[in-house]
C-alpha cells in the first residue's frame, strides 16, 4: 500500500541579453506501509502492515533547485542551487515483539517528552530520553519514520573564459567550485535506542563524490577547441 502526491512548480526565463534562469520547486508526500516495497525493513508486527503505515523512506516534503547562466563577451558565469528538507528517520529498539520477531521493533514515546532538543547539535540531533523500551512481548507506540534527518543546501558555481586563437581555434579556461559556502552536509543519524552512544549522532559528514555534498572543492580546467 503506497501513495504519492505532489505539486511541481517551475519557472523559466529564456535566454535574453545573455541571461538564462530556471527554477523548480516540489511539494510532495510519499507514504507506504513498508510491505514489499524493497525498502529493506521488516514490519514491526508481521500480521499488521497498517501498523507500519507512515512516510516512505524516500519521502522529501520540500525540494528546490535553480540554475542561472550569464554570458557576456566570451565570459560565462553559471550557478546551481539545490535545497531539500530532511528524509524520514525510523527510531528502533533491540527488542522482541509480541509475534516473536526482533526485527523492525520501535520503542515507546515517553509521555510529555520531545525528541527534538532545544538546541540541536551534530552530536545530539535527537534526544534519547524521549524514548523507552516497551514491556517484554509488546510493541512500541512510536510510529514508523517518526523523525526527520537534516536537510541539505548547496551552491555550486562556474566561471569560464573563451579566447579565440586563430580561425576556428579557441581555448576555454574554466574554474568550478562545488559547495561554495563549504556547508557541512550530514546524513541521517543512528536511531537505535539500544545503542545510546551513537543515538542521534549525525554521520557521515560531507560524504560522496565531488559535487554531491563534499566539503568545498575547486577544480581548474582548460579546453582547446579546433
Amino acid at each position: 500500500s503506497s501513495s504519492f502526491n505532489g505539486l511541481n512548480a517551475s519557472l523559466t526565463r529564456q535566454a535574453r541579453q545573455g541571461l538564462l534562469i530556471q527554477a523548480q520547486y516540489m511539494l510532495a508526500k510519499a507514504t507506504d506501509n513498508n510491505a514489499g516495497n524493497g525498502e529493506g525493513s521488516q514490519l514491526m508486527i508481521s500480521s499488521c502492515p497498517a501498523c507500519d503505515q507512515g512516510p516512505a523512506d524516500f519521502d522529501i516534503r520540500h525540494s528546490f533547485s535553480a540554475n542561472a547562466v550569464m554570458q557576456r563577451g566570451g565570459w560565462t558565469l553559471a550557478s546551481v542551487v539545490t535545497a531539500r528538507t530532511g528524509r524520514p528517520v525510523n527510531v528502533t529498539v533491540s527488542h522482541v515483539g509480541p509475534d516473536g520477531s526482533g526485527d523492525g521493533q520501535r520503542p515507546n514515546l515517553v509521555p510529555g517528552a520531545t525528541a527534538i532538543p532545544a538546541a540541536q547539535t551534530p552530536q545530539r540531533y535527537f534526544d534519547i530520553t524521549a524514548f523507552a523500551a516497551p514491556a517484554a512481548g509488546s510493541s512500541g507506540n512510536v510510529p514508523r519514520n517518526f523523525l526527520r534527518g537534516p536537510g541539505a543546501f548547496q551552491i555550486d558555481a562556474m566561471l569560464s573564459r573563451s579566447v579565440v586563437l586563430a580561425g576556428a581555434k579557441r581555448v576555454e579556461l574554466r574554474v568550478e567550485i562545488f559547495n561554495v559556502l563549504n556547508r557541512a552536509q550530514y546524513g541521517n543519524p543512528s536511531v537505535n535506542i539500544s545503542s545510546p552512544l551513537t543515538f542521534g549522532v549525525l554521520t557521515p559528514l560531507n560524504s560522496g563524490p565531488t559535487g554531491t555534498g563534499t566539503a568545498r572543492s575547486i577544480q581548474f580546467a582548460s579546453r582547446l577547441r579546433f
